[in-house]
């Protein structure tokens, strides 16, 4: 392991709060601890199930708005898990 890390990568306030002060050897296991603990964060918004229209349609506003910015949340980290 390296004492005097020089190497910074860039990262928004949430995966640097995920990730805080720890240590890896090596950016590839850094980057898989930070999915680790992002699909731990989002277990429940990445279990979501999809929705069908007809189903959106006799929702009540307030539901719906829910269930589709859940849905949008849902994808957001999804993509960044692929990242």
């Amino acid at each position: 392991m390296l004492k005097n890390r020089s190497l910074k990568v860039a990262a928004c306030k949430e995966c640097n709060s995920l990730l805080s002060n720890s240590i890896q050897d090596t950016l590839a296991e850094r980057k898989k601890l930070l999915k680790q603990r992002l699909k731990r964060k989002y277990k429940k918004i990445l279990a979501i199930p999809n929705w069908k229209d007809e189903e959106l349609v006799i929702m009540e506003y307030n539901m719906k708005k829910y269930i589709l910015d859940s849905l949008k949340l849902r994808e957001l980290t999804r993509l960044r898990l692929e990242y």
